[in-house]
């Protein structure tokens, strides 16, 4: 069973990630409340991996999130033999690397921090956090 806990994280990285989508297809800067240019970052070639953008990634993945939630509350416990908390952890181990990288991106590479890209990444870390705990806690 996936934890229930997930789910707020998994829905506030879906509007974070929707709205950098949103912005960036209407070509309009986003409004960093830090003073920092977060377009800076989410316009820079970190951006994409395999030539999606990261925000659609992003979509895609808390999306999936929520459909194991869904799952679980229907009972199913696995999929293919494999526990579905078991493959959950693994793709949220994937994301939140990924997350982390895109964290030293910033801080190393770029230099420029972008606020909505930290907090997504905070509720990616944190969805792994909350599920590996639920797994083997």
């Amino acid at each position: 069973m996936v934890s229930i806990w997930i789910f707020p994280f998994a829905v506030i990285g879906f509007i974070i990630s929707f709205y950098i989508f949103f912005k960036k297809s209407r070509q309009e800067s986003l409004v960093c409340f830090t003073g920092q240019d977060c377009n800076l970052v989410v316009d820079s070639k970190y951006n994409k991996i395999f030539g999606f953008p990261n925000e659609i990634l992003g979509m895609l993945y808390y999306l999936l999130v929520v459909g194991f939630i869904i799952l679980g509350l229907e009972g199913v416990t696995e999929v293919a033999n494999f526990s579905l908390s078991l493959i959950l952890v693994f793709i949220a181990t994937v994301a939140a690397g990924f997350s982390i990288f895109l964290i030293y991106v910033q801080a190393l590479v770029l230099k420029h921090w972008c606020e909505y890209c930290i907090a997504t990444a905070i509720t990616t870390i944190a969805i792994f956090i909350i599920e590996l705990f639920h797994l083997y806690g």
